[in-house]
């Protein structure tokens, strides 16, 4: 006689929607994410070729981190016909912010 599994029961769409809005800004930083965004601000360049080259990453989990760097405000939002910036200055800028995060 066949023996049928039962599945647990998936949560409802407001269950999962209150989680996704209690996660904290950083909650998913990549390990690399710092040490990118400090050779972002060094090199004043964001090339997406360079920076896999550099740190032998995939680009789906470079697109996650310049999400990450987005989020924090190192990086400008991707539009259309229109290329990122980088919005922190200087060394001293970014440190600053990523002391704050972990405030």
């Amino acid at each position: 006689m066949a023996e049928f599994k039962t599945t647990p029961k998936s949560k409802s769409k407001a269950e999962t929607d209150t989680k996704r809005e209690k996660m904290p800004l950083y909650s998913d930083k990549d390990p690399l994410a710092e040490d990118i965004a400090r050779w972002i601000v060094k090199n004043r360049d964001f090339n997406k070729e360079k920076i896999q080259r550099q740190f032998y990453i995939g680009p789906h989990r470079l697109e996650r981190i310049f999400k990450y760097l987005e989020r924090i405000g190192v990086l400008s939002k991707e539009y259309y016909l229109k290329e990122r910036k980088i919005l922190i200055r200087n060394n001293w800028e970014l440190e600053q912010l990523l002391e704050s995060l972990y405030i």
